[in-house]
């Protein structure tokens, strides 16, 4: 095989990229194409930045690059093509212009489109040549430029500047297309923390303590995947906001806890964990398929006092009225905290969902709040920051709920000190511009009444 056309990790990132074009989740498609060739962590890296990088960045690369086509109907391989090559450019300095231009030109062989050739060449030199114009200045809707400069849909920015200003939605988009960090929380069921930390730094990994209990930040490459201690259950990759919410829960030995939408399994992991293998832990879903992720990571990390089950909490069920000492309702909901995790979440997006969302939200919070038993505590999470998915709906909960009332929340970290009067009344919304964490919001409640 000509040299020129072996596979490269350029090919493997349009390939994703194309997938994803055709509707595939960009976790999952590259997830899949990492198991299907032996790549080292710094291939993996690059392939990951190409492909997380130009998905974020799709409006932006497709504006600059509509100002150099004659032509707007590209095929898919060399639209993906030039994105990637743009995104290069304009976002990675540590790559060459040459290069990127060059091994752009070269992608275009796999596809045998011959003729394409002449064409990307063309376009991305007229791109590298003005990379350092502004190419937003005749935009006059501010609304619209920061939507672009940015890379986010317009309603979603028009909804944050409405909310929190123009500074603080600036620091907030700027957050939603920066890599996630590697943050892990240790599995207590099998090892520490200290150990973990030892073990992971014997083999030439960063390893820093972060203040949430349990926590590490991996820094580098993703070469702890390939570790004993992972592949062992020792540890587990999570967000530190999620892992916030569980733990506020207080969870601990001998209760009985429900996690009502648990898939796919974060939050119950830490709960079992904290519990230390005593009590009953129910998590359930209203995805069947999603149930297995459940199973396969109990038995991964060593959890053998939980119960995956299929329980569908739009719906009454009187046979679990009263039951359970801890109740956790992260409801479905428009996922606007948590943009920099998922490439692809902000383009597939619209306005209209949230009231849907809101509606749904209300049907899980209602029945699973029955299944709360007198003095037990339920919790209502998202991770979104819409005021009619958090706020908006704690007001609703308390107003037709009577019998619950706030329960005030502990700052476990120590990151919340400026939060103290929000964490008294029970809530606490997690913000980007503020925290330096994934955009979440939970409210605690305690059951009073007489069951």
């Amino acid at each position: 095989m000509n040299k020129r056309l072996q596979i490269t990790p350029r090919k493997i990132a349009v390939d994703v990229l194309l997938r994803v074009e055709k509707g595939a989740y960009s976790h999952i498609a590259l997830k899949e194409t990492f198991s299907a060739f032996s790549l080292t962590p710094l291939d993996r890296a690059f392939i990951t930045e190409l492909v997380y990088g130009t998905i974020r960045r799709k409006n932006t690369l497709d504006f600059i690059i509509s100002g150099f086509l004659k032509q707007s109907n590209l095929q898919d391989e060399i639209r993906c093509i030039l994105r990637m090559g743009v995104y290069q450019l304009r976002f990675m300095d540590r790559v060459p212009s040459s290069a990127a231009v060059n091994e752009s030109v070269n992608l275009v062989d796999y596809y045998h489109l011959p003729g394409q050739k002449g064409f990307v060449n063309a376009v991305l030199r007229n791109i590298e040549r003005n990379k350092d114009r502004d190419f937003f200045a005749a935009i006059q809707d501010p609304i619209r430029r920061l939507a672009l400069v940015t890379s986010h849909p317009s309603w979603i920015v028009e909804k944050m500047l409405s909310r929190f200003g123009q500074d603080d939605t600036e620091a907030l988009l700027d957050f939603n297309n920066r890599p996630s960090p590697n943050i892990v929380r240790v599995n207590s069921l099998k090892t520490n923390i200290e150990k973990l930390k030892l073990d992971l730094e014997a083999q030439n990994i960063q390893v820093s303590v972060l203040p949430i209990p349990g926590t590490l930040l991996l820094k580098g490459q993703s070469r702890f995947l390939n570790t004993e201690q992972y592949k062992q259950g020792h540890f587990m990759l999570q967000s530190p906001s999620s892992i916030l919410a569980a733990l506020m829960l207080q969870p601990h030995a001998g209760l009985k806890i429900l996690d009502a939408c648990a898939a796919p399994g974060g939050k119950s992991f830490v709960m079992a964990q904290e519990m230390n293998n005593q009590g009953a832990l129910l998590s359930s879903d209203v995805h069947e398929h999603k149930l297995n992720l459940l199973k396969k990571g109990f038995a991964h990390l060593g959890i053998d006092h939980a119960k995956a089950q299929f329980i569908d909490w739009t719906l009454e069920h009187k046979e679990w009225d009263g039951y359970f000492d801890r109740v956790l309702v992260d409801a479905p909901c428009s996922g606007l905290g948590v943009l920099s995790k998922r490439a692809d979440a902000r383009w597939n997006k619209q306005p209209k969902e949230i009231s849907e969302l809101v509606l749904l939200q209300k049907s899980i919070l209602g029945h699973a709040a029955q299944a709360v038993k007198k003095g037990g505590l339920l919790m209502y999470a998202t991770c979104t920051l819409t005021i009619e998915e958090n706020q908006a709906q704690r007001e609703w909960f308390l107003s037709t709920f009577p019998q619950f009332s706030p329960a005030a929340l502990m700052d476990i970290s120590g990151a919340f000190v400026d939060d103290a009067d929000s964490l008294a009344r029970g809530e606490l919304e997690i913000l980007p511009f503020k925290h330096n964490l994934e955009g979440f919001y939970m409210a605690l409640f305690e059951r009073g009444d007489r069951i």
